[in-house]
């Protein structure tokens, strides 16, 4: 997968569980806009008290606020 972009066959979705994650969010949204061809990314937010917010929105990425606590919760959130 290094050095080539992911092309899958169906559409895809890319969800992103994030708390506080300002300073690696936004590379990590660029990294995956770069290599796979998704149809969207989501960043599921877990009530950050930091810009992820805002970094993940700059970025493109589609924000969620997760109601409860935890990765599991976060992704069925967007689910």
């Amino acid at each position: 997968m290094f050095g080539q972009r992911y092309e899958p066959t169906q559409s895809t979705n890319i969800f992103i569980a994030a708390l506080n994650e300002e300073e690696g969010v936004g590379a990590t949204i660029s990294e995956l806009s770069e290599n796979i061809n998704a149809k969207r990314i989501l960043v599921i937010d877990g009530h950050s008290h930091d810009r992820t917010v805002e970094v993940a929105k700059e970025q493109g990425a589609e924000i969620f606020f997760q109601n409860g606590k935890g990765k599991g919760d976060a992704l069925a959130k967007a689910v």
